[in-house]
């Protein structure tokens, strides 16, 4: 695998939970992650709420910080 980071290398697990946040943000349309990476299927049911609350996380914390227009 090439090195796509410095100190901070893409072991399995970062992959892994890079490619749950991916599928569980529509995995309709992300599915093909779940047939290429079949190590990953027994995580897929819980990828959207994985998503969700990262999701609501950022969503939150940047609120304060965000422009609102008008």
């Amino acid at each position: 695998m090439p090195n796509y980071a410095d100190e901070h290398s893409l072991t399995p697990q970062r992959i892994a939970n890079v490619f749950c946040q991916i599928y569980g943000s529509d995995p309709q349309a992300h599915g093909k992650i779940m047939e290429d990476h079949p190590e990953l299927r027994p995580r897929a049911p819980k990828c959207p709420k994985e998503y969700q609350q990262r999701d609501k996380f950022w969503t939150q914390s940047l609120a304060p910080h965000v422009h609102k227009a008008g």
